[in-house]
């Protein structure tokens, strides 16, 4: 058994809301219905902005930048080896 890491080159991009004073907006761990935890950073408008790591119900996980909800800037995908 395996991992693949998959590499997504991006332009780069560390993004802060200079309009949150409290560090428990700035990052926090959310887990959603469907199984999938994201523990990063927030912006003030409950998206995913800035650096943090998604992990979906299936193993497959990000760590990188996100940019308004979406993975954005430099990354790494690992997807974890479906082959036994």
């Amino acid at each position: 058994m395996g991992i693949s890491i998959v590499m997504l080159p991006v332009s780069v991009c560390w993004c802060v809301d200079a309009a949150m004073t409290s560090p428990s907006q700035l990052r926090r761990r959310q887990k959603y219905s469907d199984g999938s935890v994201y523990d990063g950073e927030w912006n003030s408008d409950g998206e995913r902005h800035g650096v943090g790591s998604l992990t979906y119900s299936n193993n497959t996980s990000y760590t990188g930048q996100f940019e308004h909800g979406l993975h954005s800037g430099i990354g790494a995908m690992t997807i974890p080896d479906r082959y036994e």
